[in-house]
């Protein structure tokens, strides 16, 4: 069995508020923002965080993970960047990127075991928060 460590940057969590970026006014909980504290990781997310849309969460979308290997790529393209949470994650990454983490995959993280379960696609929230029109293509 192969066994790669990973080293978390940060585990994030946010509230639904009412986001205005140009022109779109909407519900999100997109502006995660990093623990320190233990948080309780149930099958359906992480104690504390919530999502204001309906297909994000739930047993198969538990986690959001995004990998901080491709942050310094978007530190010069996206305004408003963030060094936290940059996509909405749950949790940021090193090392972890899609050439070493497949579907079925598991992982853990303290007493949690993780199992990769799909890829997400972004959502036009990503395009109206960092001012990129065309960033999500539908």
């Amino acid at each position: 069995m192969n066994q790669q460590t990973y080293t978390v940057q940060s585990l994030n969590e946010g509230k639904i508020e009412t986001l205005t970026y140009g022109k779109r006014t909407f519900e999100s909980a997109i502006r995660k923002e990093a623990v320190q504290e233990c948080i309780f990781l149930s099958k359906i997310g992480l104690a504390g965080d919530e999502q204001a849309y309906e297909h994000h969460g739930g047993e198969d979308k538990a986690l959001c993970l995004y990998p901080y290997d491709y942050y310094p790529y978007w530190s010069d393209i996206l305004k408003n960047f963030s060094q936290t949470a940059l996509f909405g994650e749950n949790i940021t990454v090193k090392g972890l990127t899609e050439e070493n983490a497949h579907i079925g995959d598991m992982f853990t993280y303290g007493e949690a075991v993780i199992q990769v379960s799909e890829p997400r696609n972004p959502c036009y929230k990503l395009a109206a928060k960092y001012e990129v029109p065309d960033m999500v293509v539908g």
